[in-house]
């Protein structure tokens, strides 16, 4: 329902305050939204196309799937890429090679999923 939605999204904004996403990246907004989205489909059982859930997304916030794309990849190499660590730590994997888009949303809602303190 509604109440458990605004749950779900504060806690998508926790995770991403946490890794350092800040508000004024445009990646910020739309990952709140892909996590969110993918929460439900997870909790759901369902089948996931990220390009499917770029779209979805996008037609939320007036763009394109592959702006959201790029917007939310922006965000985590700008982001990551000063703290490696902390984002390991937080995200409890190796990222030296980078990490995509989607290992990025999944790793997160696995996050919001076991309930971390998120």
């Amino acid at each position: 329902g509604e109440i458990k939605m605004e749950k779900t999204i504060k806690r998508a904004k926790k995770l991403l305050l946490t890794l350092g996403i800040t508000p004024n990246l445009n990646g910020y907004n739309y990952s709140t939204i892909a996590i969110c989205k993918l929460y439900e489909l997870t909790n759901a059982c369902e089948d996931i196309s990220f390009c499917k859930l770029y779209e979805d997304v996008a037609n939320e916030v007036a763009s394109t799937g592959s702006r959201v794309e790029r917007s939310i990849r922006h965000a985590i190499n700008y982001t990551s890429s000063q703290n490696l660590e902390h984002w390991e730590k937080v995200l409890n994997c190796k990222l030296q090679d980078g990490i995509t888009v989607s290992k990025f949303l999944s790793l997160c809602v696995e996050k919001l999923l076991m309930n971390e303190g998120f």
